[in-house]
């Protein structure tokens, strides 16, 4: 039994390399170095595999760095000069196409070996991160999208509002509200599940007839948000949008019948010498939606900030 039990841990013992190399090879995961003198690479099989090249191919470092996507392939050549300049080393993730054609996500660690003074070699490490780079991406898009329509959420209409305040977005004219009209008495009349029915449609509407919307949000409830290009100004926004409320106003098809549809909105202008807060551009927005409501409902008002005042404008649907 004793002997046994020794012989097992020296199995063990024996076996650690390829373990190690199991494991390696689970996780993505290779080692690689540069001879600086001659260019010339040496990489261990994964690294091959993340590149999807045949094991064991001789290797041309232009040819590899030439499978970076650009920004990654500038920015790991600014590391690598500044890493063999200093004898210091990085870590960066990187986009790659492979052998066919596909990105991936690449995890790279370099280190500058110098000798006598000057650099000889750069070693290190690559793993494959794409798996972790897509799930975070899903976690990403499900942290900023409603979850009911698709749309972006109040936190990315909030980020993207105060970026145009801060003049980081200069191609922002226009900041829209829009709900439905009487979207409770829908919901008590015809169910929750055609309320939530009738918000998607909605979306999926502004989403076609608004394709040069800068962003379209969903705040909550049956709250919508649009920021709109400039040019045009916000008086022929107002135009545009009232032409096309024809469409967003059209009965959602529920069951055996209809359900009768009324979007108003409130409009105002991002261009002006001097932008209020963004808590402030909201508020002007909104007064003017709830003057849309008070004028009718399904139509479109603007907030004037020159008069300080919400005005109907006149608009002409033929055209």
């Amino acid at each position: 039994m004793r002997g046994a039990v020794v012989s097992g841990k020296l199995g063990g013992l024996a076996s650690s390399f390829g373990l190690h190399q199991q494991a390696a090879a689970l996780a993505g995961f290779g080692a690689w170095e540069c001879d600086l003198a001659t260019q010339s690479l040496n990489w261990t099989g994964e690294v091959y595999d993340i590149f999807g090249l045949p094991r064991g191919v001789p290797l041309d470092r232009s040819a590899i760095v030439d499978m970076y996507h650009p920004d990654s392939r500038r920015q790991m050549e600014w590391l690598r000069r500044q890493a063999i300049a200093t004898g210091t080393g990085f870590t960066m993730d990187a986009r790659i196409y492979n052998s066919r054609g596909e990105l991936r996500w690449m995890r790279l660690s370099a280190k500058a070996i110098h000798a006598g003074g000057q650099p000889v070699t750069l070693f290190g490490a690559k793993q494959d991160i794409t798996q972790d780079k897509l799930l975070l991406e899903r976690l990403r898009e499900k942290a900023e999208r409603d979850a009911l329509t698709g749309l972006p959420n109040r936190d990315i209409f909030e980020a993207t509002l105060n970026a145009s305040v801060r003049g980081q977005r200069e191609d922002i004219g226009a900041l829209a509200v829009l709900d439905l009209d009487g979207f409770k008495r829908i919901n008590d009349s015809f169910g929750h599940l055609a309320g939530d029915e009738c918000l998607r449609v909605l979306s999926e509407r502004l989403t076609r007839i608004f394709p040069e919307a800068k962003l379209i949000a969903r705040l909550g409830g049956d709250e919508f948000t649009m920021l709109l290009p400039d040019p045009p100004p916000v008086g022929i926004w107002a135009e545009i949008i009232g032409r096309r409320l024809v469409v967003l106003n059209q009965s959602v098809p529920w069951e055996d019948t209809g359900i009768p549809l009324a979007v108003s909105v409130g409009l105002t202008s991002l261009r002006r010498p001097r932008l209020p807060l963004p808590a402030a551009l909201f508020a002007e927005a909104d007064s003017a939606l709830y003057r849309a409501k008070a004028c009718g409902r399904g139509t479109v008002c603007l907030y004037d900030p020159l008069l300080g005042q919400v005005i109907r404008p006149s608009l002409d649907q033929s055209r």
